[in-house]
């Protein structure tokens, strides 16, 4: 199938056949692809003026590098696009974002490959710093956004990651060596033993991690131990507890 002008939907997976499905020259014409829709076709012929628009969640196929064109993901969905053969996707990637990725499945990947983003353009570099396989995408991006790995089938998948660290809400301890404790530049030697049903990590030094289920939250407190100058940082699931905890001062 040929498009010469206009748009192109496809609605359904089965919506062009399982042909290809080819740009005309100098056609200036969409493929739309409808939401939840992973077309089996190959695409070619992508050029300048030309473009390949995601309504949703979707996935399409380059049979080979384009001339230029765009292909717009969605904003706020999962999209997938594959380049079959060729190493330059050649295509502009825009709203590329969380979840997103690009298939170069005639690209071997190595562990020694890096990823490499500047001025719009992501690149492969192997270890001899050749690039082996590059896109580009529009957009403020760093090289944190783009994730290197393998496709499962020994080639190179790029995806996109958001770098913000997502928030810990609750801590679990099974064991001393769970908790790491330091006193200035001293660190606190874990052992094997519980005050009150509390496991804690002894330096000698304060302060001494325990961990506890005071309310749920984070308490610091003095152990009530030698002189009191053992202080303690509890550990609970949850943010029902508040900070300060005992007869020690919080933090």
């Amino acid at each position: 199938m040929t498009i010469d002008e206009g748009t192109l939907e496809l609605s359904n997976n089965a919506a062009a056949g399982s042909g290809k499905i080819t740009f005309g020259t100098g056609s200036n014409a969409t493929i739309e692809v409808d939401d939840n829709v992973y077309a089996p076709n190959l695409i070619s012929g992508l050029g300048a003026g030309d473009a390949i628009k995601f309504g949703v969640n979707g996935s399409a196929t380059l049979a080979g590098p384009a001339s230029g064109g765009e292909i717009d993901f969605s904003p706020s969905a999962v999209d997938y696009a594959r380049l079959k053969s060729g190493s330059t996707l050649g295509a502009t990637f825009n709203n590329f974002g969380a979840g997103d990725e690009v298939d170069f499945e005639a690209v071997k990947y190595a562990s020694t490959d890096k990823l490499v983003y500047t001025k719009g353009v992501v690149m492969i570099e192997n270890s001899a710093g050749h690039t082996v396989a590059s896109f580009h995408v529009s957009g403020t991006h760093t090289s944190a956004n783009f994730k290197l790995s393998n496709d499962g089938s020994g080639h190179i998948l790029v995806s996109y990651v958001d770098p913000r660290a997502p928030a810990v809400s609750e801590a679990v301890v099974g064991s001393p060596a769970d908790l790491v404790g330091r006193y200035d530049s001293q660190f606190a030697t874990p052992i094997a033993e519980t005050h009150n049903g509390v496991v804690g990590l002894d330096s000698l030094l304060p302060p001494v991690l325990v961990a506890e289920t005071y309310a749920g939250g984070l308490g610091y407190h003095h152990s009530g131990s030698i002189d009191e100058e053992r202080a303690a940082l509890s550990v609970g699931p949850g943010w029902e507890g508040s900070f300060g905890h005992g007869p020690g001062s919080g933090t």
